[in-house]
C-alpha cells in the first residue's frame, strides 16, 4: 500500500471503461467495503481523499465477515487475478490487487 500514490488512484479513477482486469480487482475492493460493484461507485470511492488511509488504517482485515469473503471468491478465484500480472496493467489495481 505503501506504494500507492495520489497519482495512481487518479489515473485509475479517471478511465471511462477500465479494463477487464482493472475492473476486477476494484469490484472486489468495493465488495470489501460494503459498496456496489460498479465502476461509478469506484470512480466516487476513489476520489475519496482519505481513500488510502481507509484500507490501510481503518479497515479491519481481521475480522472479515464470510459473507464478504464468499462473495469476492468471484473475482479471487479467476486465473487472471494475480497482483504481478495486474501490476503490468496497472501499479494501482496490482497494489489493491495484493490488498485483496
Amino acid at each position: 500500500m505503501n506504494e500507492l500514490t495520489k497519482d495512481h488512484i487518479t489515473e485509475v479513477k479517471s478511465y471511462k471503461n477500465p479494463t477487464q482486469d482493472i475492473a476486477m480487482v476494484m469490484f472486489a475492493v468495493m465488495t470489501l467495503l460494503g459498496h456496489d460493484a460498479s465502476w461509478p461507485v469506484c470512480q466516487k470511492v476513489l476520489a475519496d481523499p482519505e481513500f488510502t488511509k481507509k484500507l490501510k488504517e481503518d479497515f479491519d482485515k481481521d475480522n472479515v465477515p464470510q459473507k464478504k469473503l464468499t462473495a469476492i471468491e468471484r473475482y479471487t478465484k479467476k486465473e487472471n487475478f494475480a497482483p504481478e500480472y495486474i501490476k503490468s496493467k496497472s501499479l494501482a489495481a496490482g497494489v489493491l490487487c495484493l490488498w485483496v
